[in-house]
């Protein structure tokens, strides 16, 4: 069956596309779909709902995630044009659609990187290297807001240049920062159980009768938003999809694996973290942070305040992967639509030196 797509490309389009480069290999999209499904600044928030929250989380991994990841696969494998999503909408609903679809897919992006993620960056650096949340720099208001947006300047900054510079080197942001996810992840893990084998273990015991499900509108308003929030992603690595070297045996294979991997190290960290902690430790953007330090402490003063340092910088470089993956594979969804004239002109146009919108 033929199912490539017969379409009028204008010229200009096809200018444009002479731009891309093929740099997107099979180990690249496994790793940058691991960074886009696993996110550290909702953890602490999920992880507050108990151990409803690791019961639900196997749910929807069965029910959400495994559908969506074979849908995801069979899509993206056929139809490979660059823009992923925005060329899958417009052929299902067309180019309103398509452009509205991708207008949203866009804009939430720096939105989240500006905000939760550039404040989760400052929330660690104050935890770990001042050695708490409420921490003032400079102890003055004015001081510290001023610092703060300095801090925040430099996140932004750092994540929107990973999808400035060419895919061969801006990709190696959302690689490295998958490695550090579960880097920190692992850590946390061993952490939590020398925590719960020293007797400092204050969580839950996992008893059958608490896994099972029983407020629904906790589960509702704000379980199920975040574990979605978190399982979603498949689709990111097609925003890049003429820019990978064979997009058709790859993205099957890179979707089966960036989703066991997410899917593992979700439960496992869950399951740690439910064990060795209180609910009540686990409730603000800070929840993730809180829960290092707090099994941390099984360790030496000394030795747990330089690891303090290196987590710091740690979930920093994470947030920005998550970030920096979220920007790329965006970026170049809306350049498309604005290629199909169904967005600006202006951020059509790709860099001759980078090939990147």
């Amino acid at each position: 069956m033929d199912t490539s797509i017969r379409e009028v490309t204008s010229e200009a389009t096809l200018e444009e596309k002479k731009k891309l480069r093929k740099e997107f290999n099979y180990f690249d999209m496994v790793f940058y779909t691991v960074s886009a499904l696993i996110g550290l600044d909702t953890l602490g928030a999920f992880s507050a709902n108990g151990e409803q929250a690791l019961t639900w989380m196997v749910i929807a991994a069965i029910t959400f995630l495994l559908p969506y990841g074979l849908l995801t696969a069979e899509i993206g494998s056929t139809f490979t044009q660059e823009g992923g999503m925005y060329e899958w909408c417009k052929l299902a609903a067309g180019r309103i659609y398509a452009a509205l679809g991708a207008m949203l897919y866009w804009i939430s992006n720096p939105l989240w990187v500006g905000g939760s993620l550039a404040v989760g960056a400052i929330a660690a650096i104050k935890l770990f290297w001042f050695g708490s949340l409420t921490y003032v720099f400079g102890g003055s208001t004015t001081v510290d807001a001023i610092v703060e947006l300095v801090i925040a300047l430099a996140f932004i900054w750092g994540v929107t240049w990973s999808a400035i510079l060419s895919l061969k080197f801006g990709k190696w942001l959302s690689v490295f920062g998958s490695y550090v996810k579960l880097a920190l992840l692992a850590l946390f893990v061993v952490l939590a159980l020398a925590f719960i084998i020293s007797g400092q273990s204050k969580g839950a015991n996992l008893n059958p009768s608490n896994l099972v499900p029983s407020n629904f509108s906790l589960i509702v308003s704000i379980i199920l938003p975040i574990i979605i929030f978190q399982f979603v992603g498949f689709e990111l690595q097609n925003g890049a999809g003429e820019e990978m070297h064979n997009p058709q045996r790859d993205v099957p294979r890179a979707i089966i694996r960036s989703g066991a991997i997410a899917v593992v190290a979700y439960a496992v960290f869950l399951t740690f973290i439910v064990l060795a902690l209180p609910k009540s430790q686990l409730t603000n953007v800070g929840g993730f942070l809180s829960a290092f330090l707090s099994v941390s402490g099984v360790l030496p003063a000394g030795v747990a305040k330089v690891l303090g340092w290196l987590i710091a910088i740690g979930y920093v470089l994470a947030l920005a992967s998550s970030g920096g993956t979220w920007v790329i594979g965006a970026d170049r969804t809306y350049a498309m639509s604005a290629l199909d004239r169904t967005a600006p002109r202006l951020l059509g146009r790709f860099s001759g030196r980078y090939g990147t919108p």
